[in-house]
């Protein structure tokens, strides 16, 4: 079993507002063709694994332009596909060395570091609070 990698805990894949939550509402039935369960994961279409360098990884983890990455799929199916992958001997995730605070690999010249965690950690109503009426 290939090791999990630490983004699918962070809020901006699994939280209710996430990319997962949103992908899933947007397809909420399994995309693998033939099939008509509920979907109940979201599967990368391409591995973000394979991204060139540390902001195509990311790009790719988060769906990529209008989550076109990322497909629904029902639980037996993602099962079936992990397996063949595992079998396949697809590699397992390289992870990118860290270049901040553990977790929080990306810096930017135009955004401080408080304002990168805050968007990797969002909370909705937070980010709501501070537009103005």
């Amino acid at each position: 079993m290939t090791k999990r990698h630490r983004w699918y805990d962070r809020q901006i894949w699994r939280g209710p507002n996430g990319v997962r939550a949103a992908k899933l509402r947007r397809t909420p039935l399994c995309e693998v063709l033939g099939c008509t369960r509920p979907a109940t994961d979201c599967d990368h279409r391409r591995a973000f694994s394979t991204g060139k360098d540390d902001a195509e990884k990311w790009h790719l983890f988060l769906g990529g332009v209008d989550l076109q990455n990322l497909r629904s799929i029902c639980k037996p199916h993602h099962d079936e596909k992990r397996r063949a992958d595992e079998q396949a001997g697809a590699p397992e995730f390289n992870p990118v060395a860290p270049t901040g605070e553990q977790g929080r690999q990306f810096t930017s010249s135009s955004f401080s570091a408080e304002q990168i965690n805050r968007a990797l950690d969002f909370d909705v109503d937070d980010l709501l609070s501070e537009i103005p009426d």
